[in-house]
């Protein structure tokens, strides 16, 4: 690295490389020794000097590429330095790469934000630049001629057909790199990022989306995925956020736990306002009586049965209080918790009743404002049971 006496006397790149040149070349499992010691001991220790010496030829390389750009030679080696040394302590000693290959990112980020901060000009994010790279090969492109038959003209049309959406780990752990570090990024690198990335990814980029909306662009409040961060911009006045939410519990959205719920439907339509593109009758949101009683019938193996059966006979003799036609009633959201591991209070409602038609079929009775996450439960958590809802 560039010490103080180099600073002194004057940098001479080709001194500095010939000094760096005599430093040992380290193995990667001395690397992995050397990486875990500053872990546990802090970036601080003499480790780190060794570890940084030992790649200052990569800094250097690397280094290279950004010349001309708004900084020095010596600017680019000593800031490269410093993302060499974030790399170490964030690197993860289990991951399958090399840790060059992981710490390159790191290094030309931090030479891209310091041309960036010097320049005022914006620098697309060394991280997105070479995913875009890497998930090329996952596209077909070709030109394509054909005669206009308007005008008799030749006409050709460049065509992109995605062939794959296979990732590698290391592409992926740059993924969710750049989304954790949404707020450092530019808004056109950002809008590149989703743009190139988005097939490839396996959830929705919701801290991406999140950023975009804190920088001000509202629109992107009507892909973000995740309710409670939908409901916290609805809290501030977003109404994209709203029309999001409005299509959850219009038409439910069982793997974030949300089902169909038009009263809820309802009062998000409302706080949309013109956010929402299609129109609602009094068919889509009926004035209805809460709560509403539901009968679930359950048909299948009698042992299967008998488990549900035992399960809230059991609740039945530790939660429940007289007065049904069991004797009891059952709070739903403990026979939820049992089922799906949460009580919450959008669960709420009462057991009423349990009869045994057959030895095949079980009905239950329940009061509550919804009767779908009790139906979506049964049937996720006895998959070998038929389970119908009236």
């Amino acid at each position: 690295m560039i010490n103080e006496k180099d600073k002194k006397k004057g940098f001479n790149i080709d001194e500095f490389l010939i000094e760096i040149g005599r430093e040992p070349l380290l193995s990667a499992e001395e690397e992995m020794v050397l990486i875990k010691a500053i872990q546990e001991k802090g970036p601080e220790c003499n480790k780190m000097d060794k570890l940084v010496r030992s790649n200052m030829r990569f800094v250097v390389s690397v280094a290279n590429q950004y010349k001309n750009k708004g900084l020095s030679l010596e600017e680019l080696i000593e800031v490269g330095t410093e993302g060499l040394k974030k790399a170490v302590e964030k690197f993860d000693l289990n991951a399958e790469c090399k840790f060059l290959s992981y710490a390159v990112w790191w290094i030309r980020q931090a030479m891209i934000q310091a041309i960036s901060e010097k320049t005022g000009n914006p620098m697309m994010d060394a991280r997105i630049e070479s995913l875009v790279k890497m998930l090329e090969r996952n596209h077909h492109r070709w030109n394509e001629t054909f005669i206009d038959e308007d005008t008799g003209e030749e006409v050709t049309v460049e065509r992109d057909e995605l062939i794959s959406t296979d990732t590698t780990e290391e592409e992926r752990n740059l993924m969710e790199n750049v989304a954790a570090s949404a707020d450092k990024i530019s808004t056109e690198a950002l809008r590149v990022f989703i743009d190139k990335t988005r097939s490839f990814w396996p959830r929705p980029f919701d801290d991406v989306y999140m950023e975009l909306v804190r920088r001000g662009d509202e629109s992107w409040a009507c892909v973000i995925d995740n309710p409670e961060m939908l409901q916290k911009l609805c809290d501030k006045g977003i109404k994209e956020a709203a029309e999001q939410l409005y299509q959850k519990y219009r038409y439910g959205d069982e793997k974030n736990g949300i089902f169909i719920d038009k009263k809820a439907a309802k009062t998000y339509y409302d706080m949309a306002g013109d956010a929402v593109y299609e129109q609602y009758t009094t068919e889509d949101f009926p004035e209805e009586e809460y709560p509403k009683e539901f009968h679930y019938t359950l048909i299948g193996n009698s042992v299967t049965l008998d488990g549900v059966e035992t399960l809230i006979n059991d609740l039945c003799q530790q939660f429940g209080t007289p007065g049904n036609e069991c004797g009891l009633f059952v709070p739903q959201q403990m026979l939820m918790k049992m089922l799906v591991g949460s009580d919450s209070e959008y669960y709420r409602g009462n057991v009423l009743a349990m009869e045994r038609k057959a030895s095949d079929s079980l009905v239950i009775t329940t009061e509550a404002d919804n009767g779908e996450p009790l139906l979506y439960a049964l049937r996720q958590c006895f998959k070998n049971l038929d389970v119908e809802m009236k």
